[in-house]
């Protein structure tokens, strides 16, 4: 059409998501001094609503992956935001899903936290 799938690969997931689907696309880029709140109502709401979301990473280390994680400079489809209570603590969580299938995320609440085997399933 009117890009290529070559913007997948570059981090620019919502232009292909649109032309092969047709769906709106939004674009959210958070910036320092950015409505975290504001975004953050963004996500669940459209996480609700069963919207298709993608996101993408920050080109701009000499690893491809960081610490957490995180492949670098890539595109991730945004699968839901939900809100985890705690021990009294809200924790707000994003699930994503990686395409490429390599790597796995490290960080807090990642799949091998030992806090999940602390959570209430009810």
């Amino acid at each position: 059409m009117y890009t290529s799938y070559k913007r997948i690969e570059a981090g620019y997931p919502e232009e292909p998501l649109h032309d092969l689907t047709g769906a709106p696309i939004k674009q959210i880029f958070i910036k320092k001094g950015a409505n975290k709140e504001q975004e953050w109502q963004y996500l669940m709401n459209a996480s609700k609503l069963d919207y298709p979301m993608v996101c993408s990473s920050n080109a701009g280390s000499d690893s491809d992956t960081s610490v957490s994680g995180v492949v670098q400079g890539h595109a991730y489809t945004l699968l839901k935001a939900d809100i985890l209570n705690f021990k009294g603590q809200q924790f707000r969580l994003i699930q994503l899903r990686n395409p490429w299938g390599k790597g796995e995320f490290k960080g807090k609440w990642s799949d091998f936290d030992p806090n999940w085997n602390q959570v209430d399933p009810n």
